[in-house]
C-alpha cells in the first residue's frame, strides 16, 4: 500500500498528458543502453502505461540521451534500443504516443536537456496542434529530480521513483540529498506502476464522493 506524500492532491480531472522518463521508469538503467538486446521492462511498467493507455491519457517520453553527443553511440542505435522498447510494451497491449529526446551532454548549453523545459514545451505544442487536452493537469514520472522538476513551472504532478525502497534495485538510486529535496514537491514511489496506481485510483475515489 503507498500512501501519496503531501505533495500530491487528489483531484477530479486525470492527468491530461504523462510525461515519463525511459531509463530506471520504464526500462532499466544500462549505463548508456546502446543495443536492443538490453532492454528489459521494469516489472509492472508494461501494465502501467497500458492503464494509461486505457485511460485516454497521452504518453509521452522525455529522455535525455547524451551518449549520442558523447560517441558512445549513434542515432541508429539509439532507434534500434528505442524500437524494442515499443516491441516489448506492444506484447502487453501499451504504447507509447510521443517520444522527446535530447543527444546533448551537459556542457552543451542546450535547453532542451532535463532539467530544461524545451522537450517539455515542444510536446506541449505538439499536443496543442493535435487539439488534446494537454495544459491543464500534466504528470510527471521519474527516478530523477530533473525528470519530474518542470512540473514546478508547468504545474501538474510528479511523482519521482526511488529504486530504493523497493527489491528491484533496476535503476540509479536517486542521491539523498535529492530525495530529501524532491520530496517537498514530488510523491515518492517504488514504480511507475504504483505512481499509475495512485493517479487512477485519486479518481476514483474523488468520483464515488461526489456521488
Amino acid at each position: 500500500m503507498i500512501t501519496p506524500a503531501a505533495p500530491f492532491t487528489s483531484c477530479k480531472s486525470l492527468p491530461s498528458v504523462a510525461f515519463l522518463d525511459r531509463d530506471g521508469t520504464i526500462i532499466e538503467d544500462r549505463n548508456y543502453i546502446s543495443k536492443p538486446d538490453g532492454v528489459v521492462l521494469l516489472p509492472q511498467a508494461a501494465e502501467a502505461i497500458a492503464h494509461l493507455n486505457e485511460m485516454n491519457i497521452p504518453v509521452v517520453v522525455i529522455t535525455n540521451q547524451s551518449g549520442i553527443g558523447r560517441g558512445y553511440f549513434s542515432i541508429e542505435q539509439y532507434n534500434a534500443v528505442h524500437n524494442r522498447m515499443i516491441d516489448l510494451l506492444s506484447e502487453s497491449g501499451a504504447h507509447i504516443d510521443a517520444t522527446y529526446l535530447c543527444p546533448h551532454g551537459p556542457g552543451d548549453s542546450c535547453n532542451c536537456r532535463k532539467p530544461g523545459s524545451g522537450m517539455f514545451t515542444k510536446a506541449l505544442s505538439d499536443l496543442n496542434s493535435y487539439t488534446w487536452r494537454y495544459r491543464s493537469n500534466p504528470t510527471f514520472i521519474g527516478d530523477r529530480w530533473r525528470d519530474v522538476s518542470q512540473s514546478l513551472t508547468l504545474g501538474g504532478s510528479a511523482f519521482l521513483i526511488d529504486h530504493s525502497s523497493s527489491h528491484q534495485n533496476r535503476g540509479v538510486r536517486v542521491d539523498s540529498d535529492e530525495l530529501l529535496f524532491a520530496s517537498k514537491y514530488a510523491t515518492i514511489v517504488p514504480s511507475l506502476f504504483d505512481a499509475v496506481e495512485i493517479i487512477t485510483t485519486s479518481e476514483i475515489d474523488s468520483e464515488s464522493a461526489d456521488d
